[in-house]
């Protein structure tokens, strides 16, 4: 285990790299309780309750309207359709209403119990009308067409003993995490069935880690996540096979953590900041708006990130011009500057952000490595 000591402020190196949007670029509203990024590239923004959700693709904000049930985030599949639980279920958005689907039948009682105290799990758009969702007890598969439900893997089936979350995987695949390490499907999502095969990985002991949560795949095809140490507080746990690491905060708990572009570099949130970890030392870094809380956080390749926080969704590019990176450089898209004109519903015109490409920054040298090899 890495524990490495706090370094003072910063906010000049990452200053150019930032850009907020609220109400006034285009979002049904400025606070900001839920993100994800889908497999198109979109974000979708849940607000608070009874407002519009957002959904920005990069050229436009459209505002769609929500279910009258409580929902936590919302998550798009590749056709463009959405899905989030309620109290009693699953909803799904397909362009014109949202559909209801009671899970009563399918869930055990301890499952209903999670959904109907507000818990939600993780969910993961399949195939069209197909969503996976995790329980500590299960993978489960919904089919929309016939409102059946699969259970494609039992936690006591797997050394995992407990499932805790889920991510997708670039490979086409998925990644669960659980209680005692982490799992990843031999065959993509679209494949999966209760037959398929499955490698686990488990938390090697004398890390002192368990609990893995709110995992993220990086470029490399690593996984960070955050898990619970000894101490009780919640540390981040990197995993890049076979190897494990792991990175503390003295006196603090991550709520959230994740890779950033360099190799060794990390990313983690806690109740009332945003750390940066590289070189053998941990930064406070200072956004342009006072992070109070962060709600949620959504990643994306290359090292950029959304956080959802009361003054809107914030996110943070790396630098474009870098020596190992020139060919990366943003235009327009997200790296644009300028206002968004949401569009309501699905129609109205088209709203480009001008491309403002990013101005120079010196490159974030150095790595951290506490490497223990898998079990």
């Amino acid at each position: 285990m890495a524990l490495l000591v706090a370094a003072g402020l910063a906010g000049g190196a990452w200053a150019d790299q930032w850009r907020l949007f609220r109400a006034a670029d285009g979002l049904s509203e400025s606070l900001s309780m839920a993100v994800t990024v889908s497999p198109r590239g979109h974000l979708c923004v849940k607000h608070g309750e009874g407002s519009a959700l957002s959904l920005m693709d990069g050229y436009v904000v459209r505002h769609l309207p929500v279910p009258g049930e409580r929902i936590h985030r919302v998550y798009q599949n590749r056709a463009g359709r959405l899905w989030a639980t309620y109290d009693d279920g699953l909803v799904t958005y397909a362009g014109e209403s949202w559909e209801r689907y009671p899970l009563t039948n399918h869930l055990s009682g301890a499952e209903w119990n999670q959904l109907r105290a507000g818990r939600s799990p993780t969910l993961l758009p399949a195939q069209e009308d197909r969503v996976l969702l995790v329980f500590p007890e299960r993978l489960v598969m919904f089919r929309a067409a016939d409102r059946s439900s699969t259970t494609l893997r039992e936690a006591r089936a797997s050394g995992l003993e407990r499932f805790t979350d889920l991510a997708p995987a670039a490979s086409g695949g998925l990644w669960l995490t659980g209680l005692r390490g982490v799992a990843k499907s031999a065959v993509p999502v679209r494949g999966l069935n209760p037959e398929a095969g499955w490698i686990e990985h488990r938390l090697p002991a004398q890390l002192g880690v368990s609990d893995l949560q709110r995992p993220f795949e990086d470029d490399r095809g690593g996984l960070t996540s955050v898990g619970e140490a000894i101490s009780g507080r919640r540390v981040l746990v990197h995993f890049a096979d076979p190897n494990w690491e792991v990175h503390a905060l003295p006196e603090e708990s991550l709520r959230f953590a994740w890779r950033g572009f360099e190799s060794n570099e990390f990313w983690g949130v806690t109740l009332k900041r945003l750390v940066h970890f590289q070189d053998g030392a941990v930064t406070t870094v200072a956004p342009p708006v006072e992070l109070s809380l962060v709600f949620d956080v959504a990643v994306q390749p290359r090292g950029a990130f959304w956080l959802a926080t009361r003054e809107g969704v914030l996110r943070y590019a790396p630098s474009a011009w870098r020596p190992d990176t020139a060919d990366r450089a943003g235009s327009g898209g997200w790296f644009g500057g300028g206002h968004a004109r949401p569009v309501v519903g699905g129609g109205g015109g088209r709203s480009v952000w001008p491309d403002q490409r990013q101005v120079a920054a010196p490159s974030m040298a150095g790595r951290i490595r506490a490497g223990i090899p898998g079990a």
